[in-house]
């Protein structure tokens, strides 16, 4: 596997690294590792609470409340989202 994080980049002195150097320079670029996986963990969780309220809206998924307003049918996917609710795929 090619990891493009590799190739060769110019640092602030002018000279050119690359392999593990060049990794950590584009890092580094970017806050610092932290800052990536947060900045990952953020987008992940924003485009998914987004494919969810557009599934809601189009009716492809509800939000349910406790156990007694599960569906009967036992084939339907259900996700719990927080304490007594639950998203269920219609």
């Amino acid at each position: 596997m090619r990891d493009s994080w590799c190739k060769p980049v110019r640092v602030r002195t002018g000279n050119i690294v690359s392999g593990g150097a060049a990794h950590n320079v584009r890092i580094a670029a970017l806050g610092g590792m932290g800052e990536i996986l947060e900045e990952v963990a953020r987008s992940a969780v924003e485009q998914g609470l987004a494919r969810a309220d557009t599934a809601v809206r189009k009716r492809l998924l509800r939000v349910v409340r406790g156990a007694r307003s599960m569906p009967a049918d036992a084939d339907s996917p259900i996700a719990p989202v927080s304490r007594g609710l639950y998203l269920v795929l219609i």
